[in-house]
């Protein structure tokens, strides 16, 4: 759920709070569209209302305890939806739209934070702020007020914090935090799996050394512990636990963060995440492929700095990255000319090119529609978003590995409604096309990415792609 890599378009929601349906999307293979004849019905079971969260940075000074409130905008900007392993609990990830009126000197930065609509209860992402610079911090505070009937009046980081240890008596303490790291700046996207298992975070805009982050559904809420020396003469430290469970285990460690960071030191502009939630990118300069512990895995060479990318919609690595097959480990990007570039996520390399009528210049998704491939764009010169659609059928046994081998083959699409041939003979793959239809009713909808097939006209095959990329399997 949520854009990818447009700065300040969050998703337009309808008066019932829903996401209305793109017609564009839902009736693309109808260049006409009217509105009586709308067969997606879409009904408000009820309206979540987000509760108030407020951080407070804590001082103790002469026996006072004075507060300093940070009270963030809770408006959502970017949405995702996740679920635990047994899909019994729905938690809704997302950032919010930072406002000049935000206190505490966070004018302009927003957070990210999840909603588990379920419990209906709250969590301020804080994890990644752990980090102290020079062994200085601030004390946090996190309240949660609810709004209406949802949830309750709660504290997500209490304040003192009852701390226990075997054989010592109970101990108070704080939460320590940068409390400069909890804020985002505008615009943080984020993606989930199809999976519903995971999600990615990514600081937007263009300084370098934007923070990434992922999210696990099955992380569990648990004890901050802390360490202090009990003995001074002996030097023995001993570990305190916290009564309360606060810390989620699901959200990125800041040794990770911090790590993806010196790795890659890029900006972003668009984040993805493959089905199984395993394999992740940011797109920057170049498309950069970590895993879920935010470790660096690859580098595509993708063309400028498009925010379109996408995994294939059935890419699932598994957790050493190396399964898939060859048909599904793919990935698109969007170029600065007006191609979608293909790439396997395993070899880490290009392996073909679909020509498409105009550079693409917001972002990129892909889905499975019966026997094709889906991708919604936003192209530069017609401005609204176009479908282009192209098959998924399996290789051809012509087009072995050796045949493929002699020449590259090089995915094109036609300019026009002229059929084109997509393979070239040279390969021996069969001659496959992409036909689209451009009527002036299309135009008007924007469906103007309608894909047609035929007995003799046959829908692109992901053969072609498929033939370069048995022989680019060959050098990985």
């Amino acid at each position: 759920m949520g854009h990818h890599g447009v700065p300040g378009r969050p998703r337009q929601s309808d008066r019932s709070g829903a996401e209305p349906p793109d017609r564009r999307q839902l009736r693309w293979h109808e260049p006409q569209f009217r509105a009586p004849e709308c067969r997606w019905q879409w009904r408000r079971d009820e309206r979540y209302l987000l509760p108030n969260i407020i951080a407070c940075k804590v001082s103790v000074a002469g026996g006072n305890i004075t507060r300093s409130v940070v009270d963030f905008s809770d408006r959502p900007q970017y949405v995702g939806a996740v679920c635990n392993s047994n899909c019994t609990e729905t938690t809704v990830v997302f950032s919010t739209t930072p406002t000049g009126g935000q206190t505490g000197g966070f004018a302009d930065k927003g957070t990210i934070r999840y909603e588990n609509i379920t419990r209906r209860s709250s969590h301020l992402f804080f994890e990644h702020a752990t980090f102290l610079r020079d062994n200085k911090g601030d004390t946090l505070e996190v309240v949660r007020l609810k709004s209406g009937t949802y949830g309750s009046y709660s504290t997500l980081v209490p304040f003192p914090i009852r701390m226990d240890a075997p054989g010592f008596p109970t101990r108070d303490a704080g939460f320590l935090v940068t409390l400069a790291d909890v804020g985002f700046r505008d615009t943080t996207f984020v993606r989930k799996s199809a999976s519903f298992r995971r999600a990615i975070f990514g600081e937007g805009g263009v300084a370098r050394g934007s923070r990434t982050l992922t999210y696990d559904a099955d992380g569990q809420l648990r004890r901050a512990t802390q360490q202090v020396v009990t003995d001074t003469t002996t030097g023995q430290v001993t570990t305190y636990t916290s009564q309360l469970a606060f810390v989620d285990a699901g959200v990125s460690p800041p040794s990770d963060v911090s790590d993806l960071i010196a790795n890659a030191f890029s900006p972003v502009r668009g984040v993805a995440v493959s089905a199984d939630g395993e394999l992740f990118a940011i797109r920057a300069d170049s498309t950069y492929l970590f895993n879920n512990t935010l470790r660096l895995y690859g580098l595509l060479q993708s063309q400028g700095g498009n925010a379109g990318f996408d995994f294939h919609p059935l890419n699932a690595p598994g957790a050493n990255l190396s399964g898939g097959t060859l048909a599904t480990r793919l990935s698109f990007a969007a170029s600065r000319e007006p191609v979608l570039e293909v790439f396997d996520t395993r070899c880490v390399q290009r392996v073909g090119v679909i020509a498409i009528k105009d550079p693409i210049i917001g972002p990129l998704k892909t889905a499975v529609r019966g026997s094709r491939i889906v991708a919604v764009v936003h192209s530069a010169r017609m401005q609204h978003d176009v479908v282009w659609c192209f098959g998924r059928g399996r290789l051809p046994a012509s087009c072995s590995a050796s045949s493929a081998s002699r020449r590259p083959v090089k995915v094109t699409a036609p300019r026009s409604s002229a059929p084109l041939k997509a393979c070239r003979r040279a390969s021996r793959c069969a001659p496959t096309t992409l036909t689209r239809s451009s009527s002036a009713a299309s135009r008007a909808t924007g469906a103007v990415g309608a894909c047609r097939s035929s007995a003799t006209r046959s829908s692109f095959s992901a053969a072609c792609v498929r033939a370069r990329h048995s022989a680019a399997r060959s050098r990985c």
